[in-house]
Parts: structure tokens; C-alpha cells; sequence
């Protein structure tokens, strides 16, 4: 039976920030409405018969069919905010239940791995149990201790994981198809007017796949820009390289020391072993490092960062925990208490509480 983590589809999926989908729709809408009030006042220059001369005439030639240009930029740009509406609350409705359904399958998974522990250590005690009786000793036996192996057990959990996994490939299905069809109403609008409108952070595109695209992007803010946040090129970088590497490893199993002396090769990651892949990327760290080996590390600092922080749990035994706030967007492997026990990668919203939770700050230099 193949896995569900394992499709493609499912990477895309996780990955995906419904609440980017929504700023992204946002912000063509408003590209639409500039290029509205843009058409209208160059129409309204066009036709103001007060505004005479040389210089009303050259305009009047210089402009031209613009403003019939910018009405299909405004058509062109609503569609695609019309399409980005439309898919944002599906995909965040797939997205939120495919979770659940591969929680509930790793929960039934780690079950039938019990049972069949169970029944074979059953098997084998009736198996010692029977072996100097006479054949019809054993047969009655036998009948009579059927319900006890655990087999009955084994057939259910294996029943619920087919109907789990059934229902993980559906809601698959279900997020192609959504995102299909914003797709084609996106190409669509692309053959009305270019969608391309621009953000303080440069050009916003529309990329294929779950428009993970723009993630980078707006999740950062610009050099100069509002809030007091000024980013030198290289810092830049930096934090853009470790947004694309957490949002990449999203939906990677969580594994009790995974990603300790492999960086995740080995299929799975604990918590620092995330952590430490993510700071990596940055150019932070030479060797993954555990919830105890981030602070003291060359190039990470005492205290909260501008834009990112390392949540660290160290020296309470099994409650060691870390997480990383990308600027806003929290990230976490396996086992955390705001997760509910999500056994994956994911990123979530802590409440202030768990914030609490946490006994040690810090940042990577600069950021």
C-alpha cells in the first residue's frame, strides 16, 4: 500500500500558505483598481474640453489607446484575484483535513504495529501451549483461543489504514483539481493582460504548482522598508534561503534523532535536527547541533531577532523542544505541544503560553 507523504501532490500541498494565496489576491485586486482610477483619469484629461493648448494636444496623441489598455490590465488582474479567492478557501480546507487524515493514519500505522506485536507474541505462547496435546485437544483449543491471538485486532487497524489512506489520495485528487482549475483560470487572464503587478519587494509572478512562488518573497520584508527592517543583500539571502529550505521540508515524518550527522537524508527529522537544516541553509551552522548545542554556536546570539527566532526548550529531559519563527511564520518537527503531536514537519501559530514554554532565545546574527 503506497503512502500518501510519498506523492508529490502532498509536498505541494503542505506546503502551501493559504494566507499567502489570500495577500497575493489581494494585492492584484488592488493592481486592478490602480489601473481603473489610472484609465479613468487619462480619460477624463482625454475629454476635458477646458485643457487647450500645445501641451493638452501632445497629450492627447501621446496617449492614445492607453486607457483602453489599462481597462484589460483591470480585467486581466480582477480574474486573477477572482481565481486566487476562489482557491484560497479550498485549499485551505483540503489542506487542514488532509493533516488530520495523516495524523489519524500514522496514529492507526503505530496501532497495527502494536497488534501485530501482540498477535505473533500470541501465536507463539499457544503455539507452546498446544505442542504435546493430542490432535483433538488441539482442536478444540485452537477454536476456543481464536479470539484471543489478536488477529481480529491486526484485520481492523489494516481495514482503517486502507480507509485512511483511500481518503488521503481523495483529498489529493481534490487539491489537483482546485488547483487545476486556478491554473487555468490564471493562463486565462494571462492571455487578457500581464499579471505581473509589483510589490515593494520587486515583481510578483504566478508560478505553476501550489503557487509556492511568491512565498520568499512576501514573506520578507524589503530593504527600506516599513517597521524599521532594513536588510543588507547577503541577509537577504540568507533569510530567503532558510523560508524556501523550511517550507521545502515541509511534511518530512518527524524521527527521534533524524537529521543528526545526515541533515534529514535518512528520511525523517527530529526537532534541532529541522532546526539545525534550516540554519544551515542560512549559512549558520556546519553540523547539526540538539536542543542544548544552538546556544554558543558561532554566528547565533542571546535574545529575540528582527525577523528570526529559535524557540528553545534545553535541560528539561523529555519536554526538549525547538522551534524557529521564520519572520511570523512559526515552523516545528514532530512532537510539540501547539501541534497537538502533528508527526511531521508543519508550521502552526503558537499561542503566548507555549511561547513561554520555552527557556532559552535566540537569532541568528543579523537577522
Amino acid at each position: 500500500m503506497s503512502d500518501p507523504l510519498d506523492d508529490p501532490r502532498a509536498t505541494d500541498l503542505l506546503a502551501a500558505r493559504p494566507d499567502d494565496v489570500s495577500a497575493l489576491a489581494a494585492n492584484f485586486r488592488a493592481a486592478a483598481g490602480e489601473s481603473d482610477t489610472t484609465a479613468a483619469g487619462l480619460n477624463a484629461a482625454q475629454t476635458d474640453g477646458t485643457w487647450t493648448g500645445r501641451a493638452a494636444d501632445a497629450f492627447r496623441r501621446a496617449i492614445g489607446r492607453l486607457p483602453r489598455a489599462l481597462g484589460r490590465v483591470r480585467d486581466g488582474y480582477s480574474a486573477v484575484a477572482d481565481a486566487l479567492t476562489i482557491y484560497e478557501p479550498e485549499l485551505s480546507r483540503i489542506q487542514s483535513a488532509f493533516i488530520v487524515v495523516i495524523t489519524e493514519l500514522n496514529d492507526a500505522q503505530t496501532r497495527l504495529g502494536t497488534a501485530r506485536t501482540g498477535a505473533q507474541t500470541a501465536h507463539a505462547a499457544f503455539a507452546t501451549t498446544l505442542r504435546n496435546r493430542t490432535a483433538v485437544q488441539r482442536a478444540v483449543a485452537d477454536a476456543e483461543l481464536e479470539p484471543a491471538r489478536g488477529d481480529g485486532a491486526v484485520d481492523a487497524y489494516g481495514r482503517e489504514i486502507a480507509a485512511l489512506t483511500g481518503r488521503a489520495f481523495a483529498l489529493l485528487d481534490e487539491f489537483a483539481t482546485v488547483r487545476a482549475q486556478c491554473r487555468d483560470a490564471i493562463a486565462a487572464a494571462q492571455r487578457t493582460a500581464p499579471v505581473h503587478p509589483e510589490s515593494a519587494g520587486g515583481t510578483l509572478t504566478i508560478p505553476n504548482g501550489a503557487l509556492r512562488g511568491v512565498q520568499a518573497r512576501m514573506a520578507i520584508l524589503p530593504a527600506g522598508a516599513s517597521g524599521g527592517v532594513t536588510l543588507s543583500s547577503p541577509d537577504r539571502h540568507r533569510i530567503e534561503s532558510m523560508i524556501q529550505r523550511a517550507d521545502a521540508l515541509l511534511g518530512t515524518p518527524y524521527v527521534s534523532g533524524g537529521g543528526h550527522g545526515d541533515w534529514g537524508s535518512g528520511g525523517g527529522l527530529d526537532c534541532s535536527g529541522f532546526v539545525s537544516a534550516v540554519l544551515r541553509s542560512g549559512g549558520y551552522l556546519n553540523a547539526p547541533v540538539t536542543t542544548e548545542g544552538f546556544q554558543g554556536q558561532a554566528g547565533i546570539a542571546n535574545g529575540p531577532g528582527r525577523l528570526v527566532t529559535i524557540y528553545d526548550r534545553t535541560d528539561c529531559g523529555a519536554n526538549e523542544h525547538v522551534i524557529i519563527d521564520l519572520n511570523g511564520r512559526f515552523y516545528e518537527s514532530g512532537r510539540g505541544g501547539a501541534s497537538g503531536g502533528t508527526p511531521f514537519v508543519h508550521q502552526f501559530t503558537p499561542s503566548s503560553s507555549y511561547l513561554a514554554s520555552f527557556n532559552t532565545i535566540l537569532h541568528p546574527a543579523g537577522l
